[in-house]
């Protein structure tokens, strides 16, 4: 009875440990390209830079929301938004501070 038992404990600590190494990161699930229905692009790289639109930029987590910095030959652009995963990690959805709504699929 106390090896059944035992032998029960490891199983379902072996099964449950498995579960964890699923988890990805909101910074790992961010990775990657995704485009909008107008075929604008955004594509986002663990190291913290990023692509949008063709312009290169910097991006980072801050307090539940995404904080992306685009160089354009005549400034910068400073974007903040709260994001949220949907569709079993495939689609993106930005809201702005107006509360407007920008979807991205991943490509």
């Amino acid at each position: 009875m106390v090896i059944t038992s035992i032998i029960f404990l490891i199983m379902l600590m072996v099964s449950l440990s498995g579960c964890l190494y699923g988890v990805k990161s909101d910074s790992e699930r961010l990775v990657g390209s995704w485009r909008t229905d107008n075929e604008l692009e955004l594509v986002i790289f663990a190291d913290g830079t990023c692509q949008y639109i063709g312009s290169n930029g910097v991006w980072e987590l801050i307090d539940d929301k995404i904080w992306i910095t685009i160089t354009y030959s005549n400034g910068q652009n400073i974007m903040s938004y709260s994001y949220e995963f949907s569709d079993n990690d495939k689609t993106l959805t930005f809201i702005d501070a107006g509360n407007r709504a920008i979807i991205f699929s991943k490509v």
